[in-house]
């Protein structure tokens, strides 16, 4: 089997996509015991300075993961769960990735229902606690060749009022979520790959084309737009925007390398700055895309490029307080004075977000031959119960101390994991490749 498509050097070219996709027919619960997510051991692979656990926060009960980064500002902390989570249900959510899409959307929780978006755009809702089916709305290209577009699936919200929906054929949905009904949509012709960010009453979106814009969360319509330089060549996916609501503060990392703050009520732009190192020798291959979303903590944007750089930047003049040479794709973890981030090398960091001092360092997947490694692609960490979840898209889930980098548990779920899993009422969820969530509690 291959996840050649989930590794980090995948390319989006406007001629189209190419990737393997891996399928299971098994689409039932699992009968008999149930087992615990976190049990086997693994061998020990770490460079360490250690953090004091009582410098790490006590967990915390969040009730809801209402969109990506599970908070505006991409940081919710040390999340409670079971010290021994099993799986309670299995569901199937709709298509799942193939040769031509990529299962980009992760699912979102609000008021103990889930909602997941496949690769064909469809969004279906569960109960999170039994896995009951509530509702399905697929939806719809305004032209007849969708199936053309691939991709459909691009990410989801969730507030108060409602479900949004962002669809690689370049229309933006509300929905119901109590019901699916649709409640408005807004066309705009070009692809989208991110999430929509929930910003108070407005929608912040990217497209593929390094757009911005705001769109009202009641009617759709936009408040405002800029332009950034578009690249030819990004990665899958792409960064979606952090919003402090409180400093009418947007901040979006694009496909140019380029982090830009912008003002949330009428879309100036504050500043901007390379994510980039350039005393990197550049060659055809370097691609300075930012994938990962920033994350923004009192008054500091935390971000991570692609082109191995990783900044500590002041959000009210955009100067960087510290820089380190790293680059990745996964959003970086902040919990108290730490940030623990992957890097393209399969490298998890423990680094100290006052003055970007590395404690600690953890190399993954060393268990498998060199060649092997290039083809598993990494998704977080989140933090559970002071320790973090990384999730392999051969299926491993990686539980690692937050206070040494030492793996504590290594397990199998032997199904593809395309995207970090996600927290909410002590339940954890994961997305697979066959658009199946599992479930453990």
């Amino acid at each position: 089997m291959s996840h050649k498509f989930r590794a980090l050097g995948l390319l989006i070219l406007a001629a189209g996509i190419t990737s393997c996709g891996i399928f299971s027919d098994d689409k039932k619960l699992p009968s008999g015991q149930r087992i615990s997510i976190l049990t086997d051991k693994a061998p020990q692979n770490t460079k360490t300075n250690k953090i004091p656990a009582a410098a790490i926060p006590a967990a915390i009960l969040n009730s809801d993961w209402r969109q990506t980064g599970a908070t505006p500002y991409h940081i919710i902390g040390n999340l409670q769960t079971s010290d021994k989570p099993e799986q309670i249900w299995k569901q199937n959510f709709g298509k799942g990735a193939s040769k031509r899409n990529l299962l980009l959307a992760a699912p979102v929780v609000f008021e103990n229902i889930i909602y997941a978006q496949d690769v064909d755009g469809s969004v279906t809702s569960f109960n999170l606690h039994n896995g009951k089916k509530v509702w399905r709305q697929k939806l719809k290209s305004l032209t007849k060749n969708e199936k053309e577009n691939g991709l459909n699936g691009s990410g989801i919200a969730v507030n108060d009022n409602a479900l949004y929906a962002t669809t690689g054929f370049g229309s933006i949905f509300a929905l119901n979520r109590k019901n699916g009904n649709i409640l408005w949509r807004k066309d705009i012709n070009t692809p989208l790959r991110t999430a929509p960010t929930v910003c108070d009453d407005k929608l912040i979106i990217q497209t593929l084309d390094n757009h911005i814009f705001a769109l009202n969360t009641q009617n759709g319509k936009e408040v405002w737009k800029y332009n950034i330089s578009a690249e030819d060549t990004v990665l899958a996916g792409s960064s979606t925007p952090a919003c402090l609501p409180d400093k009418n503060l947007v901040i979006a990392g694009f496909s140019n390398g380029e982090i830009h703050a912008f003002n949330a009520d009428v879309g100036y732009p504050l500043w901007s700055i390379p994510l980039i190192d350039n005393s990197r020798i550049n060659v055809s291959t370097d691609i300075n895309a930012i994938k990962a979303s920033p994350a923004i903590d009192n008054d500091t944007v935390y971000a991570i490029g692609h082109n191995d750089l990783l900044a500590a930047i002041d959000y009210r003049t955009g100067e960087n307080k510290w820089t380190i040479k790293i680059g990745g794709t996964n959003m970086p973890w902040i919990v108290g004075n730490y940030i623990f981030v992957l890097s393209n090398n399969n490298e998890l960091f423990a680094i100290n977000k006052n003055n970007g001092k590395t404690l600690w360092q953890t190399t993954l997947l060393t268990e498998y031959p060199l060649e092997e490694r290039s083809n598993i692609y990494l998704s977080g960490p989140v933090m559970i119960n002071k320790n973090l979840l990384i999730a392999a898209s051969n299926g491993i889930v990686y539980e690692i101390s937050s206070t040494d980098g030492q793996i504590i548990h290594r397990r199998d779920l032997d199904e593809p994991l395309p995207i970090a899993p996600i927290v909410a009422d002590s339940t954890i969820v994961f997305t697979t490749n066959d658009a199946d969530l599992l479930v453990y509690k």
